[in-house]
Order: C-alpha cells, then sequence, then structure tokens
C-alpha cells in the first residue's frame, strides 16, 4: 500500500515537472514564499485534465 502511494506521488511529480519546464507560471511565483503550487499538485491537476 505504502509503495503505491509512493510511486503515485513519483508519477505525480515528475508529470508536474515536466509541465513546469513547459510553461514555467503555471507554479504562481510570489516574491516571500517561491512557488504558491507543489509539483505534485500540479502533476496531479495535469493528469486529471488530459
Amino acid at each position: 500500500m505504502f509503495m503505491l502511494v509512493g510511486v503515485a506521488i513519483l508519477l505525480w511529480t515528475t508529470v508536474g515537472s515536466a509541465v513546469e519546464r513547459e510553461e514555467p507560471a503555471v507554479r504562481l511565483k510570489c516574491k516571500q514564499k517561491g512557488g504558491r503550487l507543489s509539483l505534485v499538485r500540479i502533476g496531479a491537476y495535469y493528469w486529471q485534465m488530459k
């Protein structure tokens, strides 16, 4: 069970990283805190949309 969760997080992070490379504005930059969306969340959103 834990391995399945780990693989899912790894997959979402990889997809999020690829999406960010193509379109850097997707992370909604903030001066004080950096990126406002995590790569995992971006990957999960992108995976649902496709």
